[in-house]
Order: C-alpha cells, then structure tokens, then sequence
C-alpha cells in the first residue's frame, strides 16, 4: 500500500453573513490570479502528518480516537481577512482564528501523542481558514488596500466537537480530499 499524505482538521462551514464578505472580497480581487478554497473544502488544519504508511495510519486512527475521547467539544471564534507573505509576496487570504487555549492545547496534545506514537507533524500552530492562494498580485498595493478596507469581518462562533482524518491529493487544479475517519469529541 502506497503513502497517504494526510492531516487532522476541523471541518468549517462559514454562516452566510461571513459567506457575503468573502463573496465580497472575491468580487473586488476577481482581476488576480487566486484559487479559491470552495466552501466545501474548509477546514482548520490541527495538524499536518504529510505522508504515512499504513501501520503510521493505524497509530495516528489510535491517537485520535484516545484524544477524542478524553476531549470535550469546545468553541472558538473565526473572523478578520488577512493574508501571509512567502518571500514578501501575498500568497495565501485566509479568515483568522480568535486562538482559544483550548484549540492550542489540543493542538499541543496532538503533537505530544503523535510523536510518543512515533509520528512526525507540524511542528508550528498558527490556526486559520484557508480562503485562497495566489501566485503574484497583478497589482500589490491595489491587493493590500483592498484587504484593509476589507479585513474587518463578521466574527463566527465555531462549533469544535468532530476532528477529522482527511487523505490529501494534489492536483494541477487543486487539493482533493477524502475522509478517511471521524472522530467525535467527548
């Protein structure tokens, strides 16, 4: 059986006032070359595993399912555009997390159970929604005003209560992914 490249995400589904807004925002930058996470793909990654084999798969469906079950749901705040810079360049919009320290110890205890369980992830936490990914801005300080004027957002209570094991393909045309388990919190 070959690598799954896969990673631990909260599955997030925008209300529709914070849909309005980044319709809004995909208006006003439709002259850039972005592709644009469709509402059905977002998620809040926990964790990053990369690509593992099926015994490293096994440990990671354990690890889950003892967090999980040792985890009560929570909630944690999304809102506010804003986007990171590769090499000083715009590259990637995103709706950022207000960090709860319970998504953060999660995270952590992921971390901390993964590699007792001999598996590597991501070793950085910085949570939020991937909106888009753009090669190069046409026009950077057209792009920039445009996500100051429009950064400020609704603010969306999420609902914490199922991590999910998601297989990851790449594509010329994007990321494909493919649930690979659930795993309801306490």
């Amino acid at each position: 059986m070959e690598a799954k490249r896969v990673f631990i995400a909260f599955k997030i589904d925008l209300q529709p006032e914070l849909l309005q807004q980044v319709q809004r925002l995909k208006q006003e930058l439709q002259q850039e070359r972005i592709r644009w996470v469709s509402k059905e793909k977002q998620h809040l990654t926990i964790r990053f595993l990369g690509n593992l084999s099926a015994n490293q798969l096994a440990e990671v469906k354990a690890v889950l399912s003892r967090v999980a079950s040792h985890t009560k749901s929570f909630s944690f705040q999304l809102g506010g555009l804003a986007y990171f810079r590769h090499r000083g360049i715009p590259s990637v919009i995103f709706l950022g997390v207000q960090t709860d320290e319970i998504l953060v110890e999660l995270a952590k205890k992921l971390r901390t159970e993964l590699e007792n369980a001999g598996i590597e992830s991501s070793k950085k936490f910085n949570p939020h929604l991937t909106l888009g990914r753009l090669k190069r801005p046409n026009k950077v300080e057209y792009f920039e005003a445009t996500m100051e004027k429009l950064g400020k957002t609704a603010i969306q209570n999420v609902i914490a209560d199922e991590l999910i094991l998601y297989e990851s393909h790449l594509s010329p045309s994007g990321s494909e992914y493919h649930v690979l388990g659930k795993y309801t919190l306490s």
